[in-house]
């Protein structure tokens, strides 16, 4: 929901009042008002109120007892009335233009720099890197929040030629302003496929297999009309029931850290889940193949989005939604031009929420990756909660931040150099999953790597973690220890208390919320 009032006429001309929640707002020249014009003196202290149901789509208004002059509405003076969108009010020498759209969505943030409350429409969503309020974005020094130059954001990302035209031909071009990317038709004939499928207002073209996971595959497609390119996730096996609930739960989850859901779409060999495609590679190779280009405070700021995209999801209301498989391969990362790296959490696949009786996990089930994985999870999935998620997201700030595992554990990026000092091809999964078997052996941890690396969660003599000396003095050794705590009971309760602590004692940039 979104209702703005646009101050189109008089001396405060330009401005506008936004309603995004269900209440009653009050206009007035008082600066206790919700919507305050101080420089108009024939607008009384409090003059008129707007009061606004979503469920019963309705915005009424009345003029308070008080308010010593009349409103016109459309040309009419009036006490009351129901308002649509076009509707002229006149209040003072101000004179306001009504714009109400139900079916608008909003996310709502938290100020990176005083924690306020912040809402952001969704043509926002995945444009911004920091979510600053405007009280705190006027002060002295504050950065500046800016949306850059729209130009860059219509243009094929194979051949750089301007689509804009096409791209918003279904109307929804800035609704994906900063989110998606776009392959013109020329671009796309070179793509040998012919495989395509009807979606709910359009026709998607899949062009090539992105991936493959256990429960289904990933593939690239593009969207016939405006040529926005999707990811395209085909459940496999017998996994349908759980690819659903990851479609449900994707759809409750809008933050500039997590890949968008669009559509969900039933097919007659299997349903599809359409989503935000994020050209570039997982955290996985992104690791593997710029550790040592990328700055400690780079790979750090990646750490920091991570923590906000599962902070988002363990702050929801009503809800206790986890991941339960967060590790390199389910983050994305794309590089934003002149602004470093923006990262993407994705595969809910085993996300659940723990408010919900209807969970698929049966008692007993071991869960998830477990060089990853909490030790309750890698005991009994069905005990996990959000501590669970914290843990994960210690193994991955302890990766990004020394390029190894923690306790111990060969990490891929050691295994990729490893076999690239052997001649080895450290590209192939198979090569790097038998080096780092080999560098196991090696360090006396046993035969295989998986093994050694269930043994090594769940042990109580654990080798102490190395921090590099450059963050010695900082607060994120303690960060990633409480994180990666044996016992849950001692680790952060959810990924919101980690965030916090990250941001406090670290003493990194502020990231989205």
């Amino acid at each position: 929901m979104l209702i703005r009032l646009e101050v189109i006429g008089g001396p405060n001309r330009g401005r506008e009042f936004e309603l995004v929640h269900d209440g009653v707002y009050i206009l007035g020249r008082s600066k206790k008002c919700h919507f305050s014009i101080p420089s108009d003196p024939h607008i009384s202290g409090v003059h008129i109120a707007f009061k606004v149901d979503s469920a019963a789509r309705t915005c009424v208004w009345q003029r308070m007892p008080d308010a010593r002059n009349p409103v016109v509405v459309n040309d009419k003076r009036l006490t009351a009335g129901q308002l649509k969108t076009g509707d002229l009010i006149k209040v003072g020498f101000a004179q306001l233009k009504m714009v109400i759209d139900w079916d608008r969505e909003v996310s709502f943030y938290s100020c990176v720099e005083c924690d306020r409350s912040v809402y952001l429409l969704q043509s926002d969503v995945g444009t911004l890197r920091k979510v600053v309020c405007e009280d705190c974005r006027s002060r002295p020094g504050s950065e500046n929040v800016q949306q850059e130059s729209s130009e860059e954001y219509f243009q094929c990302t194979d051949c750089g030629k301007d689509v804009k035209e096409k791209a918003n031909c279904d109307q929804r071009a800035f609704e994906y302003y900063g989110v998606a990317d776009y392959l013109c038709d020329d671009c796309c004939s070179r793509y040998e496929s012919d495989m395509s499928f009807k979606g709910s207002s359009t026709t998607y073209q899949l062009l090539k297999e992105l991936g493959k996971g256990g429960m289904g595959v990933v593939y690239l497609g593009r969207c016939s009309e405006t040529g926005r390119l999707v990811a395209v996730k085909n459940a496999t096996g017998s996994h349908e029931e759980r690819f659903k609930r990851e479609m449900t739960l994707m759809q409750r989850l809008r933050h500039p850290n997590i890949v968008r859901y669009i559509e969900w779409v039933e097919g007659w060999q299997s349903p599809r889940l359409v989503m935000q495609y994020v050209k570039g590679p997982s955290l996985h190779d992104f690791i593997i193949d710029n550790f040592e280009s990328t700055s400690t405070e780079e790979r750090l700021e990646i750490f920091g989005q991570i923590i906000n995209a599962v902070s988002y999801m363990h702050s929801q209301v009503d809800s206790r939604i986890i991941h339960r498989d967060l590790k390199p391969e389910n983050v994305l990362i794309r590089s934003e031009k002149g602004s470093g790296y923006q990262a993407y959490v994705t595969d809910f696949g085993l996300g659940c929420d723990l408010e919900d009786d209807s969970r698929m996990t049966k008692f007993g089930v071991r869960m998830g990756t477990p060089s990853f994985s909490a030790p309750e999870q890698m005991k009994n999935a069905r005990n996990t909660d959000e501590r669970s998620d914290v843990y994960s997201l210690g193994v991955l700030g302890y990766y990004l931040i020394t390029g190894k595992l923690p306790f111990g554990l060969p990490s891929p990026y050691e295994a990729s150099i490893d076999a690239r000092r052997k001649g080895l091809d450290f590209r192939d999964r198979d090569t790097l999953i038998t080096t780092q078997d080999d560098l196991t052996r090696g360090r006396g941890l046993g035969e295989n790597f998986q093994m050694a690396a269930f043994r090594s969660i769940l042990s109580k003599n654990r080798p102490a973690l190395e921090i590099p000396d450059d963050l010695a003095a900082t607060g994120i050794q303690e960060t990633i220890k409480t994180a990666l705590a044996l016992d849950a009971s001692q680790r952060f309760d959810s990924a919101v208390s980690l965030r916090k602590h990250f941001h406090q004692n670290a003493h990194m940039s502020s990231n989205p919320a």
